[in-house]
């Protein structure tokens, strides 16, 4: 409860430092198949799974539909190949991004760098 106050302030702060009308909505943390309920709507499905070797970020956002986008970043270790086959069943795309692989803590970052980037070349 106290981490995701925390969260919550960190992203208000950071809305306004960065001049945003909209705030990211903070929500506590869910079981990978808990998650459902909450992207019924999403048409962008993406997990970050190391093992894949065809499809790149740079693909998908190159198809990317109008709305919002769901990113499941495993943990470290990476994710199982069970939980990737049974987000691939709900309608997610595996991806990669590339041969480095980041902390945990990092891919956030890099996947939202891209995302962003290639929003606003539209």
């Amino acid at each position: 409860k106290e981490k995701q106050e925390r969260w919550k302030r960190i992203t208000v702060e950071a809305s306004r430092q960065s001049g945003r009308f909209f705030i990211p909505e903070v929500t506590e943390p869910t079981p990978l198949r808990g998650i459902l309920p909450h992207i019924e709507a999403v048409p962008n499905r993406w997990v970050l799974y190391e093992r894949e070797k065809e499809c790149t970020a740079k693909d998908l956002t190159a198809t990317l539909a109008e709305g919002e986008i769901c990113v499941v970043i495993g943990p470290e270790g990476g994710i199982e190949e069970s939980e990737v086959d049974w987000l691939r069943e709900q309608g997610f795309t595996s991806c990669t991004l590339g041969q480095n692989i980041f902390r945990t803590e990092t891919t956030p970052l890099v996947i939202l760098s891209i995302i962003l980037y290639e929003y606003s070349k539209r």
